[in-house]
């Protein structure tokens, strides 16, 4: 079987001393070479499998402007990267005073042992430090610094330094290296002084699972994870609220426990978490895996649905590659050869021995690809990009060119719609013109026709909530294109529950639970180092609009007696933010000789969106179940008195300025009504009463 080509992920400068690897198999040999694969070879190593961080060879430094290609080779070998999907040697900066100041992604608190730093220059020297000396330093790989340390951070509130410079031995840019100073806080404890219990899931375990999604930890504690039958233990550093953490012993497929804890060090005097446990079943058949299709002389396949870690077989047209998904996430694109029209492709995985079905898919014609266009305003500092005019399932980069040359600011990424934010790295730089790249069907990538300026950056303000709406997992915001947004909850204090980046196509900042109705919420946003003051308050208003019939409607019946009347009882719709909707209503008929088709209707007026209607139908039988006509009906399902629901989607109501207008909305019911009388009973008809009796005699 031939294998897939090793991905090299980027952004990558001349300061890099490691390429981080991706879809190369466990034990196969991995080169990379500058320019071509007859090209330099700057590195040759074997793969641990799935994601590697891998050093060049011994005294070699990456060239600027020139693009890497991979190849493994393990028994059967990989082609190598295609010239349209090679990512290129970025420049290294010429002036420390070019570069942006570094971010903390991580919160930063006393005893921590973990940092996740972002914006430094790709392969960057990055230091953590205080006046008594550093607490660790690491490299910058792809413009991340994960720096973990020996050391805790201080026990108290203090001040710490932070700094990016050119690694030994790299020419060494004009000026000084930057430094950022940020603030240590406390440790969010309890009353009791104890860390919180670790939350695990979602998605929860199972047997064979390669990872476990752990949450609430505190960013720089120690998480523990057991596996209580089998007595492994595993340790780890966490630098965010949530990750998924790797095992290097997959859960037992058979099922069993998993116990989770967190701890900092002893000098802060607080106590680890109690310890949170969870059962976890079998191992499952993985998911059928959904490959999309690729078109003509593409050289890479999109594939959804992916059990972490599993063993893929991609079958195109015969030809059986070999790859492993990813240890964390369920989607990822794998290069393979260029494939031809109309070739077909079939997918399976596995893992301990389960199999999954085999999804499919065939290669397209030829598709129309428009150049990317890059969304404005872009401002100094920005960490996210907006492309539009995509095609959709393409393969998409943003490049950056500046007075040092071109650089990739964020990797292929592939596009399922007409538009996407790609969060770059390090950040944009004032001047910078930024460009967006795609590639579809093969064939060199398709660069923006005109890119978009850097802006300098205005004073960040306070950041107002837009929309924010009970049940929902984000807040819509209003903030500067580019920035880093917390959003913070006032509950048993202040509380944070969501950070992300915000674009100029979207202010929506994804939250770490459900909102809840009526709790209030304030935002701040990050950008370049400066810090806007908190914004105002934010009342979360509801997720679900409940409109009722406020009286009963009644219709009486002509022929019937007085009171023989029809009625609509009760009638509830009930809208969501999610899209769903219901609308039941209950209906009741007292006439003998009708039945009846009723129509419940309800209407929303809004004040300038599109009015909302839906209608239910509710059959009603007669009131006499001993009428031989009526029983046909009841046989049909009709009932004297009956109820009926519509469930349904409008995805209207997912939009927040349309959702708005719902919870404002005024509401009319109307309903309309189809009677049929039975046939009256003819003189040979045996159930007719009066069929003995004689006729009255004639008149004189």
């Amino acid at each position: 079987m031939p294998l897939c080509v090793p991905r090299i992920v980027g952004p990558v400068s001349s300061w890099s001393a490691t390429l981080l690897i991706e879809d190369a198999l466990s034990g196969a040999k991995v080169d990379v070479r500058e320019g071509g694969p007859a090209g330099r070879l700057v590195l040759s190593e074997t793969a641990g499998g799935g994601r590697d961080r891998l050093p060049l060879l011994a005294g070699v430094s990456l060239t600027p402007g020139a693009q890497l290609f991979a190849f493994q080779h393990l028994g059967e070998s990989s082609g190598w990267t295609q010239p349209s999907l090679a990512i290129t040697v970025g420049s290294p900066p010429i002036n420390y005073a070019s570069l942006p100041p570094l971010w903390v992604r991580s919160r930063i608190f006393t005893c921590g042992r973990a940092l996740w730093i972002q914006g430094a220059v790709p392969g960057a020297e990055v230091t953590v430090f205080d006046a008594g000396g550093p607490y660790g330093t690491g490299r910058a790989h792809e413009g991340v610094a994960r720096l973990q340390f020996t050391q805790p951070l201080p026990a108290s509130e203090v001040d710490i330094s932070i700094r990016q410079q050119a690694p030994a031995g790299a020419p060494v840019p004009a000026g000084s290296p930057p430094v950022i100073i940020v603030p240590v806080k406390p440790l969010p404890v309890s009353g009791k002084g104890q860390l919180p219990s670790p939350i695990i899931g979602e998605p929860m375990p199972m047997g064979c699972d390669a990872n476990v999604v752990i949450r609430n930890i505190v960013d720089g504690a120690e998480v523990t994870v057991v596996q209580v039958e089998d007595g492994i233990v595993e340790k780890s550093l966490f630098d965010l609220e949530a990750l998924s953490f790797i095992l290097q012993s997959r859960l037992n497929p058979d099922g069993g426990r998993l116990t989770v804890l967190q701890a900092v060090g002893d000098r802060c005097g607080v106590a680890e978490s109690d310890a949170t446990t969870v059962g976890f079943g079998p191992v499952q058949v993985p998911p059928v895996p959904i490959p999309h299709p690729p078109c003509g002389g593409s050289s890479f396949l999109h594939i959804d649905d992916l059990k972490p870690g599993a063993d893929l077989s991609i079958d195109v047209g015969g030809t059986i590659y070999r790859a492993k998904a990813p240890t964390i996430g369920s989607s990822h694109s794998f290069e393979l050869a260029p494939m031809a029209e109309d070739t077909p492709i079939s997918v399976t995985q596995g893992t301990c021995g389960k199999v999954s079905g085999a999804g499919t898919t065939t290669v397209e014609g030829p598709t129309f690809v428009e150049p990317p266009r890059v969304a404005d305003p872009l401002f100094k500092c920005a960490r996210v990009v907006r492309l539009y005019s995509m095609t959709p399932g393409s393969l998409v980069r943003v490049i950056a060119r500046g007075p040092s040359g071109e650089r990739e600011l964020a990797p292929f990424t592939w596009c399922p719609g007409s538009t996407i934010a790609l969060e770059v790295s390090p950040y944009l730089v004032e001047g910078d013109d930024i460009y967006g790249e795609v590639v579809r069907c093969g064939g060199p990538p398709l660069r923006s026709i005109a890119p978009v300026r850097v802006d300098a950056l205005p004073p960040p303000q306070p950041v107002w909530v837009v929309f924010a709406f009970a049940t929902q997992w984000h807040v819509t915001v209003e903030a500067l294109p580019g920035a880093f947004v917390r959003i913070f909850v006032r509950r048993d204090g202040i509380q944070e529950i969501g950070s992300g980046h915000v674009d100029p196509h979207s202010g929506q900042v994804p939250t770490t639970e459900p909102l809840r109705e009526g709790e209030s919420l304030y935002a701040v946003q990050y950008i370049c180092g400066l810090e806007s003051e908190p914004g105002p308050s934010f009342r979360v208003r509801e997720g679900e609009k409940i409109f009722t019939l406020p009286a009963p409607k009644v219709r009486p019946v002509t022929s019937e007696p007085v009171g023989r009347d029809v009625t609509w009882l009760a009638g509830k719709l009930t809208c969501r933010v999610d899209g769903t909707y219901s609308f039941f209503a209950h209906c009741r008929n007292k006439a003998k000789k009708h039945v009846v088709d009723v129509d419940c209707q309800v209407d929303l007026a809004l004040y300038m969106g599109l009015p909302f209607g839906t209608v239910v139908k509710v059959p009603l039988a007669a009131d006499d179940d001993k009428d031989l006509n009526n029983k046909l009906y009841i046989q049909k399902g009709y009932l004297a008195e009956n109820s009926k629901t519509r469930n349904d989607v409008y995805l209207p109501f997912r939009n927040p300025r349309y959702w708005h207008e719902v919870l404002e909305a005024t509401v009319s019911f109307d309903w309309f009504l189809a009677l049929t009388r039975f046939p009256e009973a003819s003189a040979d008809d045996p159930e007719d009463p009066d069929k003995d009796k004689k006729p009255p005699p004639a008149s004189g």
